[in-house]
């Protein structure tokens, strides 16, 4: 190749690089959350949630449990009317989509799932989800009820049957196949993902899927960008599902194993678990989050997969040995046996792994107020108060393990991490990468033709 020929080729190459390098920069990147600020002591200090403006159950039900050594009981009042008034429809000329929702039975796979943490789906496995939740409550909030405000009301209508009761991990389990298994009608490719809260836990609203291009960005009041821009549903109680995203601290993994480890039945560990580590991001979170008609937001499903997947650890790995203490107990409404849902992969799914590493010296979890307490175990102060008790002396123990940095049994092993994988966080954005590779291509090319 002449000399000339040579020049006019490298001066293409800077050309391409240079603009290259100019889209990335100038490209439109998501604004970041705003970082948390100093959460309040673990005793307490976060608002109160409303409990009081939601829709009601549309039946009467009664539940006992033990928990913790005390024995609760309660009844849910029959309400006259069967939801909150039905905000205007998206688009009132669209009617529910025809499906029914689906009946999991053990054993019986169409499919089996791997639910991934939310922020490392691919942009494919995102946008199916979405689009399959979206025909799911089709119609949203107009005259006829979805199939997702079904589903919706499938929680309210059985709130005693699945809260501040042993039947709580089951119910819940049993409850997301429902969801996950009726997605998977509309498109069989779907699988619900998980919000990994417990390694996101001292800001939370910082979480990568917490932007315009997955969840919405993190601000009080409606859903205003993200996939589920101005979501609604029948029970939301007014135009809009809406949320607080209060200044919390969340229950980092090591409180959460160390919770596991030191509540030496299911029973306590299950009081202990309902009452803190998942009261925690409803309390959070806030707004419809906070109430029995928090399935009416998007963050219900990925929120309660990270409490399922806490279960399968504490069932499968931390404690193999412990059985659900009824194991023939029905769940309500479906009849399904509360002791065959101990293993998921009898429900067609398993977790991967998070993507994210444990975060460092974390602190305790914000404290839970009482008014949402009383809402999920009935209002038994007593029952309450020994929850309470019992779970602040091994959160205080925990934290002192992790102060003498005596963590060994407070870690969880990984199964399918790569060793090179960065937090979504930390990674470059899409533009950047194309700067990247210009770069890569050209300086191959420039060493080659010197």
């Amino acid at each position: 190749m002449t000399a000339r020929k040579k020049t006019s080729l490298l001066a293409i190459l800077v050309l391409v690089l240079l603009a290259s390098t100019a889209a990335a920069f100038a490209a439109p990147q998501a604004p970041a959350p705003s970082p948390s600020p100093t959460s309040s002591s673990a005793s307490g200090g976060d608002p109160a949630p409303t409990t009081t403006g939601g829709p009601r159950p549309t039946t009467s039900a009664s539940s006992t449990s033990t928990a913790a050594g005390v024995t609760t009981s309660r009844t849910v009042p029959t309400s006259s009317t069967a939801v909150s008034p039905a905000p205007q429809p998206t688009n009132g000329n669209v009617a529910p989509l025809n499906i029914q929702l689906a009946v999991p039975v053990r054993g019986q796979c169409a499919r089996r799932c791997v639910r991934k943490e939310v922020s490392a789906m691919t942009t494919d496995e995102w946008n199916r989800y979405v689009a399959a939740v979206k025909q799911l409550n089709q119609g949203q909030g107009g005259g006829q009820m979805t199939a997702y405000e079904k589903l919706v009301q499938e929680h309210l209508d059985y709130t005693p049957n699945a809260h501040g009761v042993d039947a709580f991990a089951m119910w819940h389990r049993y409850f997301l196949a429902r969801f996950e298994q009726t997605l998977q009608k509309i498109d069989p490719s779907v699988c619900v993902p998980y919000w990994d809260w417990a390694r996101t836990s001292q800001n939370y609203r910082a979480h990568p899927a917490f932007t315009p291009a997955r969840l919405g960005s993190p601000r009080a009041g409606c859903i205003t960008d993200g996939a589920f821009a101005g979501w609604n549903t029948r029970q939301s109680g007014g135009a809009c599902v809406q949320h607080a995203w209060s200044p919390s601290r969340l229950a980092a993994i090591q409180f959460v194993v160390g919770l596991m480890r030191g509540s030496p039945t299911y029973s306590e560990f299950r009081s202990r678990y309902e009452a803190q580590m998942h009261g925690n991001p409803h309390v959070a979170v806030g707004g419809i989050m906070s109430v029995m008609a928090s399935p009416s937001s998007p963050m219900f499903w990925i929120h309660h997969c990270a409490v399922d997947k806490h279960f399968q650890l504490y069932f499968e790995e931390i404690n193999p040995g412990v059985k659900y203490p009824q194991p023939s107990e029905n769940l309500v409404p479906w009849n399904v046996p509360a002791g065959s849902l101990e293993r998921t992969a009898d429900w067609c799914y398993s977790y991967a792994d998070s993507p994210f590493p444990d975060e460092v010296n974390p602190q305790q979890p914000s404290g839970i107020p009482s008014a949402w307490l009383q809402m999920n175990f009935g209002g038994n102060a007593t029952a309450i108060a020994a929850i309470t008790n019992s779970t602040a002396g091994v959160l205080d123990q925990v934290a002192d393990k992790i102060a003498k940095n005596d963590t060994a049994d407070l870690t969880v092993p990984r199964h399918n991490v790569g060793s090179a994988f960065q937090p979504p966080a930390a990674a470059a954005s899409g533009a950047e990468m194309v700067g990247v590779s210009a770069v890569a291509v050209v300086v191959t090319a420039m060493a080659m033709l010197l």
